[in-house]
């Protein structure tokens, strides 16, 4: 009698493999920019690219200050408490919503010239490309020019095959979310895409496209093997 698929050790668990699957792209995509001077990692969870950030990158680059551009990925990796425990580092935290508007968006302009700039992106492009939508452009500066070292936490849900459909997630899945999540009276969040609004309180405001890392090896993309962020 034929031995059932579930019971054929030839088979692997559907979860197990839909992981196998998710790694190989991720690798491909690392591969990818890799090649434009970026420096990659592919990890298999959130609490595996937080050790490597805290256990390989911070002692590498051994930065005297810290900050941060608006992520969930981040959030949920639990880095910020990590980097306000760490004695020898300054941390601008960017997550204080406790500060008044003029003071926060002061702390923006001075987390351009950090060490180190801890963030994540809105959709990668398997064909080499990064994609950031920002409200204030604050992120999207920091990533492009400013901060010696950066590092973008990049969940497997943000990966994308075309550049098209990057852009297209970052508007319909991404914006969407991230507006939900802060409470923003905007189209968007009763449709759950984007209407192209001209709303006052409408968080698409800067777009960038990055291709390469210029130097090389300053833009750090962690890639994880796991949803994580919007």
């Amino acid at each position: 009698m034929p031995t059932s698929k579930k019971n054929d050790p030839r088979t692997l668990p559907v979860l197990e493999a839909r992981t196998a699957t998710w790694r190989l792209h991720l690798e491909k995509t690392a591969k990818q920019f890799e090649k434009m001077g970026f420096e990659t990692s592919v990890v298999e969870s959130i609490e595996d690219a937080a050790t490597l950030l805290m256990h390989t990158v911070v002692p590498a680059c051994a930065p005297k200050t810290v900050s941060f551009g608006g992520s969930v990925s981040v959030q949920q990796s639990g880095v910020l408490d990590a980097l306000l425990a760490h004695k020898d580092i300054e941390v601008l935290n960017t997550y204080d919503y406790s500060l008044p508007p003029e003071a926060s968006t002061e702390l923006r302009r001075k987390a351009l010239t950090v060490d180190l700039y801890i963030t994540s992106v809105n959709a990668v492009a398997e064909t080499g490309q990064l994609v950031l939508l920002d409200g204030i452009g604050n992120r999207t500066a920091a990533v492009q020019f400013g901060p010696k070292k950066v590092v973008l936490f990049i969940g497997r849900n943000k990966l994308c095959p075309t550049l098209e459909a990057a852009m297209d997630r970052t508007r319909n899945i991404a914006g969407p979310a991230n507006a939900m999540r802060l409470n923003r009276q905007t189209p968007c969040t009763k449709t759950g895409e984007c209407m192209n609004c001209q709303s006052p309180e409408r968080i698409c405001s800067t777009w960038t496209i990055t291709e390469r890392s210029f130097p090389k090896g300053r833009i750090h993309l962690v890639f994880i093997n796991e949803e994580v962020g919007f």
